[in-house]
């Protein structure tokens, strides 16, 4: 496959995403249409009209601007990049297992790249580079360590609880159980036993 460099600025301020796209009204999409000298475009409904719209902007370039989060399918051959928050939806993007292998990608990583539309009996939109991870190069993403390996660091320095003479309960609890910068920590006790006091005095 040759290298194809895209104009990802160029793109940017020329065409809008998709998701703009959605945010419009019917009638802001059609008087976008209009301006785009589009014909027949008052027979479409929002969906397709927004379609159109971008085959018409994208003519030239061939791709549009897309952006969301990604979701790996189990068996990693592919991934498909959620553009209306977490949900599926006919916006959704198509990303090659090969793309996702390359740089590393994950579930829950916010991908942005150039995607063609989709061609005859194709669903969705198709990824064709990934340009940014998380709003970083998509390069950088492929380094990123696994949270599952990284060393933990546990608590090392007290935080000191105590204040004044007349509070009791902070000195007591740095005696029997002392509280370290980083760590979480829980207060049990029945109804009406003063939790919320100790709270407070924290």
């Amino acid at each position: 496959m040759p290298n194809i460099k895209f104009p990802v600025k160029k793109m940017v301020n020329k065409v809008k995403t998709i998701q703009e796209y959605e945010q419009m009204t019917l009638a802001q999409l059609r008087e976008e249409a209009k301006v785009m000298s589009m014909e027949d475009f008052m027979e479409f409904e929002k969906r397709e009209l927004i379609i159109e719209i971008l085959k018409k902007a994208t003519k030239d370039d061939g791709f549009v601007f897309v952006g969301g989060i990604l979701e790996v399918m189990k068996d990693e051959t592919h991934g498909l990049i959620r553009t209306e928050g977490l949900l599926p939806s006919d916006n959704d993007v198509y990303i090659s297992g090969s793309q996702i292998k390359k740089f590393s990608l994950r579930t829950g990583d916010e991908v942005y790249g150039p995607a063609r539309l989709p061609k005859e009996k194709e669903k969705y939109l198709s990824l064709l580079r990934v340009d940014t991870v998380y709003g970083k190069p998509a390069a950088e993403a492929a380094n990123r360590p696994a949270f599952r390996k990284l060393t933990p660091v546990f608590p090392d320095k007290q935080m000191k609880l105590e204040t004044t003479q007349e509070v009791i309960s902070t000195r007591m609890i740095d005696l029997l159980s002392p509280i370290g910068f980083g760590q979480r920590s829980m207060v049990v006790s029945p109804p009406k036993a003063g939790k919320t006091t100790i709270l407070k005095d924290i």
